[in-house]
């Protein structure tokens, strides 16, 4: 469960786009998109990005699809100290 993570579908065939983001649950729910081949890509902080093609919709078949965050992304942190000298008289 990632709430928050960011969830794009895209038509393989027209390349239509859909954005959503996962609730509190790490549900997420893209209604009333054409049948077609659809690629899903799954973004969440801390965690590699997901890609899931090929998915298969048709005409009033509910379609679930789970998404896994199996590996850990990058993590980038810079650390900047900044000090002034003193003067000793």
């Amino acid at each position: 469960v990632i709430p928050g993570a960011s969830i794009t579908i895209q038509n393989s065939e027209t390349g239509a786009r859909r954005e959503t983001k996962a609730d509190e649950a790490g549900r997420y729910n893209v209604p009333q998109l054409l049948p077609g081949n659809y690629k899903i890509a799954a973004q969440a902080q801390g965690f590699a990005d997901v890609v899931i093609e090929d998915v298969r919709l048709l005409v009033n078949v509910p379609t679930t699809v789970n998404i896994s965050f199996n590996k850990l992304g990058q993590v980038a942190e810079a650390i900047s100290v900044t000090t002034e000298s003193l003067q000793v008289n």
